[in-house]
């Protein structure tokens, strides 16, 4: 039988912001190399996942305030900008 894991309010917080943050500078690097190398069709369709999902990140933002959701959200864009340039440096 799988027990659910239930997580406290300000872990779950930290946990989302966190998570959506890597996402989201993973794909401003991989548009950004994009850009740098001029393939068209990666950095158009980046552009749209990062306003996709910009905009669900602002919705959630605004019902949010706390430490570990900023916590969260500084540490994800540190990962998240790390792992793209780990991903995209195939590209020079």
């Amino acid at each position: 039988m799988i027990k659910k894991l239930r997580l406290s309010t300000a872990s779950y917080n930290f946990w989302f912001f966190f998570l959506i943050q890597v996402v989201d500078f993973v794909i401003v690097v991989i548009n950004f190399r994009a850009v740098t190398h001029l393939h068209y069709t990666v950095a158009v369709v980046t552009d749209g996942m990062i306003c996709a999902l910009g905009w669900t990140f602002l919705k959630k933002l605004k019902e949010e305030d706390g430490r570990e959701a900023r916590a969260g959200f500084i540490l994800g864009g540190m990962v998240g900008s790390l792992l793209g340039m780990y991903l995209t440096r195939v590209w020079g």
